[in-house]
């Protein structure tokens, strides 16, 4: 809905509509409210940079782990580059997950 009220109400100038922007409004205080500034989400925050950094550099050390399509970044703009957009076009759940792969130690039996 936002995206399509854009595109309508768009032309020099980027705009909402009058109809949906009241709503839009809205849903950036619900945001700020309960998901930005949330005490819980604020609690975990410190742990994402940590997070970022340890993927930042497993994947700027080993460039070959990234999927195949960063091959081309990595080669014309470097690893560093390539492992930003990589991490950059991660989820939440994903960067999660996959810095559990890279750094915890899988249990294991005898």
């Amino acid at each position: 809905t936002l995206v399509r009220s854009v595109i309508a109400n768009s032309g020099a100038d980027i705009r909402l509509g009058a109809d949906i922007e009241p709503a839009f409004g809205d849903l950036h205080a619900f945001l700020f409210e309960r998901v930005y500034f949330n005490p819980k989400a604020k609690g975990e925050e410190s742990k994402v940079a940590g997070l970022i950094q340890g993927l930042y550099a497993f994947f700027t050390g080993h460039p070959e782990r990234m999927p195949a399509e960063y091959a081309d970044i990595c080669g014309t703009e470097g690893a560093g580059r390539a492992a930003l957009d990589y991490i950059a076009g991660m989820t939440d759940p994903y960067a999660v997950q996959t810095y559990t792969d890279i750094y915890i130690p899988k249990r294991w039996e005898i």
